[in-house]
């Protein structure tokens, strides 16, 4: 639309269309007269009927479509007569369009109240399904809420969970996008960024939103924009290409063939309209022949921009002239462009459903044959009732309407793909279709190419898919999409992708490595399959062939002497009974059984459809002429203020007093009424005119501000409606002059200079709109929509109350700071609830607060509807309800919840109802809290609004229904006769109304400083200081311009409140935390109970500084969550399908911890460290070693240092009886080192008891291995002198002097030199060091010498062993020795025992967890030594103590004499049996 600069002297031009000239559109038209023409010859459809058409270019913009909507209503005669029932020519009966949602809303409220029906074939919001605000709208083309509801179910279907918006900032857009965000939250989708954009926003926004997109991280865009801003967007992009992006398109733009022209969108999909064939249209488009071209201006402009040529001499000189050999069937262009009909089907359909309703209204059909009474006055009223039931189908296409006027909803699933020209073209791959079952209604049949030609789906996710094994752990401060993936703990699974826990696997389970399943432990039990178990095995069974060898020996030989004298019946039972315990060693085990653990909302221009202001020339009846002056004159009724004054300056003044308008049924033959106000009577309202009114006189009779200057006023009653707020804008901007005259340049008095109003956000909205093109500055003291801050669409727009930015703010950071996080809300469905809502919920979804009901609602909804909301509030679990409610809808809907009240509620109340007396009546609602402007004092205002005098009252009809409604008595004779007369002793000063009630002055001191606000603007503009004295000019004409001008600058301060404007025509937003407190009597009050002030910093901006009283007059904070907090020790885990505020509490697995309530994920504790019983908290784990405070180290170090002293008390035994035989025959100095050694190895193990160190887990093992290879030598040393000795008394045997005590002495020493080496090599290289055992126990830790070195180890071990092994043979074989002085059968068993013990040690040693492992080798080494020193020395000591007769040199000179013999008869023996063989 072209931008026209009006200089308030001549008319105004009507609003033309400018720009690029849009050939698709040009296409609708011309199908439009296509199908007008197609029905007019038909023989079935309206026979005899012929259609006629007006077809207007709206551009776009919603100033020319209402233009477009009143002319479409008027028809086009200049002059008609009421004589003739208003009947004019070119006045339609129905109409189709428009193309935009926004022009539509606009146009469908002018029209409905005159029954007329349009027809849409492009509008798609889904607000206009509403039949209560646009009863006569009717659409071809599906609504919003079933795209919305298909793109979110295309981005599910792909996978994608992290994803960019942007959207056309109108109707379209942001009721497109709002109902996308829905259904994606609703899928789990989360969203990266949501910007908004308009065509005709200034190109640094537009740069904005493309480097948000360019600088992103999701992959996917959904774009729900309009082909003209999306056009753009895509040029901005053009200059700067994204990184690779996957457009995901709204109908609206992804069949425009214009935008297929940017290659770097090729791949985009999106869904679109249903392709159509439309038989003789493009016949039809391309018959057009030079006359029709130059006929029309559009014609001729689309010919000229087509083939960039001109039609007329005088046109662009830059252009060739058209020389007839242009040739439209080669035209490559959208209007020719046919082979993709899907729009222009709708608008082929919305012209046949109009003939069909005419059909029905005037035709009938009789024997066979229809008749049609063309002369018949059709009304728009019989239309509009036909097309609701009209059921038809064309070319195949269906046409219906349901009860909300909507079609059903069919789309196709489009795709950009490259052609092998690299040409972009448009492919159907797939459809959606809203009447299948759900989740049925997607259906893809080709293949998709992606961006970049790919035929792989691009990823678009925050976070990859967790696979199992792993847990989802959300990001903190991040959405949902958002998260790490953390492994499973030990002995836990997930065996799904993106599980949100891990669980644990059974008992007898255990998960595999990649902790995705249970499988069962493995059973661990001695199996034939290992080595050890064959050896062992071996062993048994050969142990048990030894046994029955003998025993089949001895059953052979049971006579012989040898056999009967070893008691033969008991050793054929030991030879059985070891056998049979063998075979019982020998059995198996089972195996266990394994299972397998499973979701700028814009308002459209409101024009009223009733009597607009419109100043018209004409010298027509009614108007005369005047010299050379041409009187104006206004042909709509003037409304009445409800107060005024004249003055030298204007102010103008709305406000609400009523709550409804009065419903008047038009019969379109008489001139209609202005709106009138009706409803209860608002007290509140009346203060806020009155606190104008005594502003203005206190402004009026101040000597500083406007000295000399009378501003007069003119207050308007707009009773919370659109269609009197906007007839008293134009009302305030024409002035009430019935006649005024061009030559004075239009001058007329009463024309306002500045307005304060409205109440309401939406009423300000449309008059904003009106009254900005004129730059009449409107100021409000109690609009606060946060939209009214867009400079670009209500410049001159200002007001002294907070934007609902900072109130929604307020409210999510209060709700928050009493850890409210399940919360319902409810909103009016007006601008201000909207908009104030959408504001919240952002908010709130920063806080991380749920809500689990939104609801929306307005005062003149049905009853049914409301009800439905209580209904909502009562049975909902939310204790915390916030209302962004106007207070009249507040009140409608607590009327409704007090006829059956809730259970307990906490309500959070937006400023605008809960500083409303009236609605303090609920006391359900007492506890209420919420944000309220700053109470303030207004010095001698209670004093003016008490007086009022009984003329006063008489002389106003406003004060009089106050006065009456007041005091329930009647001022006239005529009025009420169930009142009684008021008759004087009515005392208003007694009065408890809100009218008098000044003891909360919130809103009222916002009109106060409105007014102020002004008064200093006009004072800038007419006064000026001179020589410190201020002249005003009052004659001066000030212009609205001037007044909007200096209002930008204004600063001061008024009873010490500030007043000034920021950039966005808003004021620093201040509020006061409010409480409804019951009093002792009852009453519910309001007390402030703290602030926020948005001025401070971030985080500081909330104080609370008085106790509040919350619902049921609790003292404690009520409780409002989906779930308890998770206690520390436990961790969140989402519950499937729920807002995140609704979990589950999973206790931490074993070994993690969690610190905080609320965790999101549990921590393990570090390696030394171990959680509580609470698994709160990390501590050191116990350090476990064998420690000498223990019971069992007690015991071994008594049974240590007895042995030691037991080996030293042997010793002196010993030593004392050194002389005797039996100390001498068993080679005395081989026993003194034995016992040293044996004292030396029971010393030793004490190095094993208490914390390991450096030194002692070297010398602990280095001692033991020496010590013990000592002791075998002098073992073995005696073993082989006792041999010695006996062969040495065989005849000619002289071997004893081979093996004499040097020989004795070396074989010691190089036996144990050896160890010694192995023991140095062991700590050169890998020496025992002390370690901390983490592994063993989980929960504690195990302090023990690691080994370093296995192999020297066990060298050490195998050395001693190799050693006893071959004194054990030896002495077996000196076993028979003559006894007495004869130690070999002592050695014998020893070594026995020595081999016994330690031959288990392996196993005990191998298998014994922590100290026990330690104990066991201490026991090994006190076992074998205890063997030692009490086999070998025990019976020695027996016969020197107790027995010294046997210890004597004649008894030994005996026994070797006996050895002799013996030994002499054996050889005598053995010559014998070889002399007989």
């Amino acid at each position: 639309m072209q931008t026209v600069i009006n200089n308030y002297t001549t008319k105004p031009e009507l609003p033309r269309c400018t720009g690029s000239f849009n050939p698709r559109e040009l296409r609708f038209s011309r199908t439009m007269i296509f199908a007008i023409e197609e029905i007019n010859n038909s023989t079935e459809l309206l026979p005899g009927i012929k259609l006629g058409y007006q077809i207007h270019d709206t551009c776009a913009s919603v100033p020319v479509a209402v233009h477009v909507a009143f002319q479409l209503l008027n028809g086009q005669d200049p002059v008609f007569y009421q004589d003739r029932n208003c009947s004019q020519s070119g006045v339609v009966v129905a109409a189709v369009g428009d193309s935009g949602s926004t022009p539509s809303i606009s146009m469908s409220r002018i029209m409905g109240p005159f029954n007329i029906p349009l027809v849409s074939h492009f509008a798609t919001c889904a607000c206009l399904s509403d039949k209560q605000e646009y009863p006569t709208f009717f659409r071809t083309i599906p609504s919003d809420q079933f795209q919305a509801d298909a793109l979110a179910k295309l981005v599910k279907y792909f996978g994608w969970t992290w994803i960019g918006a942007v959207h056309s900032d109108s109707d379209y857009g942001n009721n497109g996008m709002g109902s996308f965000l829905k259904a994606a939250n609703s899928e789990g989708i989360c969203v990266e960024y949501i910007e908004s954009f308009y065509r005709t926003d200034p190109q640094s926004k537009i740069r904005r939103v493309a480097d948000v997109i360019r600088r992103s991280s999701a992959v996917v865009v959904v774009a729900f924009v309009a082909a003209g801003d999306m056009k753009f967007l895509l040029e901005e992009l053009a200059l700067d290409p994204p990184p690779l992006r996957q457009w995901i398109g709204s109908e609206s733009w992804i069949t425009d063939p214009n935008s297929m022209s940017f290659s770097f969108c090729a791949g985009a999909i999106g869904v679109a309209i249903q392709q159509s064939v439309i038989p003789g249209l493009r016949d039809f488009l391309l018959d057009l022949s030079p006359s029709d071209v130059a006929a029309s201006s559009v014609l001729t402009e689309f010919w000229e921009d087509a083939f960039n040529c001109s039609l007329t001499k005088t046109a662009d000189l830059t252009k060739r002239e058209c020389d007839g050999t242009e040739d439209i069937k080669a035209l490559q262009s959208p209007y020719t462009e046919t082979s993709q009909l899907r729009i222009t089907n709708m608008v082929y359909k919305a012209v046949y459903a109009v003939a069909h309703a005419i059909h029905d209204a005037v035709c009938q059909e009789t024997k066979n044959k229809t008749e049609c009474d063309k002369h018949r006055n059709v009304e728009p009223k019989q239309v509009f009732a036909a097309l609701k039931k009209v059921n038809f189908t064309q070319n195949g296409y269906h046409v219906s309407f349901d009860e909300n006027g909507d079609a059903v909803a069919f789309y196709e699933l489009v795709n950009w793909q490259k052609s092998e020209s690299e040409v972009i073209e448009l492919v159907t791959v797939g459809y959606y279709d809203a009447s299948l079952p759900k989740g049925q209604e997607f259906n893809i049949n080709r293949n998709i190419t992606w961006l970049e030609g790919g035929t792989q789906v691009p990823v678009s996710v925050c976070s990859e898919s967790c696979p199992p094994g792993t847990r989802k752990v959300l990001q903190k401060g991040k959405p949902i999409c958002c998260y790490d993936c953390i492994p499973c703990p030990e002995g836990e699974i997930s065996n799904m992708t993106d599980s949100p826990n891990c669980l644990l696997c059974p008992e007898e389970f255990w998960p595999n490595a990649n902790k995705d399943a249970c499988f069962p432990k493995p059973l661990e039990f001695l199996s034939f399959d290992e080595v050890l178990s064959i050896i062992l095995a071996a062993v048994s069974v050969s142990g048990s062939i030894l046994a029955v060898l003998t025993a089949v020996i001895f059953f052979h030989h049971r006579t012989t002497p040898i056999v009967r004298a070893n008691n033969s019946e008991l050793s054929f039972l030991l030879l059985f009974s070891p056998n049979e315990t063998r075979r019982m060693e020998m059995r198996t085990l089972f195996i266990g059984p394994r299972f397998l653990v499973i979701l700028l909302e814009l308002m459209s221009l409101v024009l009223l459809a009733q009597s607009v202001n419109v100043l018209t020339q004409r010298t027509e009846p009614g108007v005369s002429a005047e010299a050379s002056s041409t009187r104006c004159t206004l042909l709509g009724t003037p409304r009445s203020p409800a107060f005024s004054e004249d003055g030298d300056f204007i102010i103008g003044g709305v406000s609400s007093i009523h709550y409804q308008l009065y419903t008047v049924i038009y019969n379109y033959t008489t001139k209609p009424e202005p709106p009138r106000c009706t409803g209860s009577f608002n007290a509140r309202g009346l203060r806020f005119f009155r606190t104008m009114i005594f502003a203005i006189e206190e402004i009026n009779n101040s000597t500083e501000l406007l000295p000399g200057v009378k501003l007069g006023y003119r207050l308007y009653d707009s009773c919370v409606s659109v269609p009197v707020s906007v007839h008293v804008a134009f009302q305030l901007a024409n002035g009430p002059d019935p006649v005024f005259y061009q030559d004075r340049n239009c001058s007329q008095s009463g024309v306002v200079v500045a307005a304060v109003g409205d109440s309401g956000s939406t009423p300000s909205i449309s008059m904003s709109r009106i009254m900005g093109p004129f730059n009449i500055p409107l100021v409000s003291h109690f609009a606060t929509c946060a939209c009214l801050s867009d400079k670009q669409q209500f410049p001159t727009f200002f007001r002294t109350i907070p934007s609902d930015h900072y109130q929604a703010d307020a409210l999510a950071k209060l709700v928050k700071h009493f850890g409210w996080t399940w919360i319902g809300a409810v909103h009016s469905d007006s601008d201000y609830g909207n908009n104030g809502m959408a504001s919240f919920l952002e908010a709130a979804l920063r806080e991380g607060i749920c809500v689990e009901y939104t609801e929306s609602f307005f005062r003149t909804n049905q009853q049914s509807k409301i009800r439905r909301v209580a209904d909502v509030i009562r049975r909902s679990t939310a204790v915390v309800v916030v209302a962004f409610t106007a207070s009249g809808d507040m009140k409608v809907l607590l009327e409704e919840l007090a006829r059956d009240p809730p259970p307990p509620r906490q309500w959070i109340g937006s400023e605008s109802w809960v500083t409303d007396p009236l609605l303090m009546s609920f006391s359900f609602c007492a506890g209420a809290i919420g944000v309220a402007i700053q109470q303030s004092v207004i010095p001698g205002l209670r004093d003016f609004l008490l007086d009022l005098s009984p003329s006063d009252v008489a002389a106003s009809p406003l004060l009089s229904e106050f006065w009456e409604d007041a005091f329930n008595c009647s001022l006239t004779t005529t009025a009420d006769p169930n009142r009684r007369g008021c008759d004087g002793t009515e005392d208003i000063k007694t009065l408890r109304s809100p009218y008098t009630e000044t003891s909360q002055l919130r809103i009222s001191n916002m009109v106060y400083k409105a007014v102020y606000a002004i008064a200093h603007a006009i004072h800038n503009a007419v006064c000026q200081i001179t020589n410190t004295a201020t002249h005003c000019d009052n004659h001066i004409k000030l212009e609205p311009k001037q007044v909007f001008i200096e209002l930008k600058k204004v600063n001061f301060s008024r009873n010490g409140y500030h007043v000034s404007f920021d950039a966005n025509g808003d004021p620093v937003a201040f509020y006061e935390l409010v409480n409804w407190q019951k009093s002792e009597s009852g009453v519910i009050e309001l007390v402030t109970v703290g602030y926020y002030d948005a001025s401070l910093p971030r985080g500081q901006e909330f104080r609370i500084n008085r106790n509040i009283t919350w619902v049921e007059r609790r003292k404690e904070v009520p409780v409002s969550v989906c779930s308890e907090s998770c206690p520390p020790g436990t961790r969140k885990v989402l519950q499937k399908g729920k807002p995140i505020c609704c979990y589950d509490c999973i206790p931490c697995p074993e070994g993690e911890i969690s610190n905080m309530t609320d965790s999101l994920e549990c921590f393990p504790c570090p390696g030394e460290f171990w959680p509580n019983a609470k698994r709160d908290a990390c501590f050191p784990k116990l350090v476990e070693f064998l420690s000498y405070n223990e019971v069992l180290s007690i015991i071994l170090a008594v049974f240590s240092v007895s042995g030691a002293f037991l080996a030293v008390i042997t010793s002196l035994i010993f030593f004392h009886h050194r002389t005797t035989p039996i100390v001498r025959a068993n080679n005395s100095e081989l026993s003194f080192l034995l016992l040293f050694s044996l004292t030396l190895c029971f010393l030793c193990s004490l190095t094993f008891i208490g914390a390991p160190s450096e030194w002692s887990c070297m010398l602990r093992h280095t001692a033991f291995g020496i010590t013990f290879v000592l002791c075998i030598s002098c073992v073995l040393g005696k073993t082989i002198v006792v041999l010695m000795a006996f062969k040495a008394t065989l005849p000619g045997n002289n071997v004893m002097k081979w093996f004499g005590p040097p020989q004795q002495r070396m074989t010691v020493v190089s036996l144990t030199l050896i160890q010694i080496i192995i023991c140095i090599i062991w700590l050169v290289v890998s020496p025992p060091f002390p370690v901390k055992n983490l592994s063993t126990y989980k929960e504690k830790i195990i302090l023990e010498c690691a080994l370093g070195s296995a192999v020297g180890f066990w060298a050490v071990l195998g050395y001693i062993g190799l050693l006893a092994v071959f004194c054990f043979v030896l002495a077996v074989l000196a076993r028979n020795l003559p006894d007495n002085f004869n130690e070999a059968k002592m050695i014998t068993f020893s070594m026995l025992i020595f081999c016994a013990v330690w031959i288990t040690f392996i196993p005990a040693y191998v298998s014994s967890p922590g100290k026990f492992t330690v104990a066991v080798e201490i026991f090994a080494i006190l076992a074998s030594s205890f063997g030692l020193i009490l086999c070998i020395f025990a019976p020695k000591c027996f016969i020197i103590l107790c027995q010294p007769e046997k210890n004597t040199k004649k008894i030994f000179e005996k026994q070797l004499m006996m050895n002799y013999l013996k030994n002499s008869s054996r050889i005598t023996e053995e010559v014998y049996y070889q002399l007989n063989s």
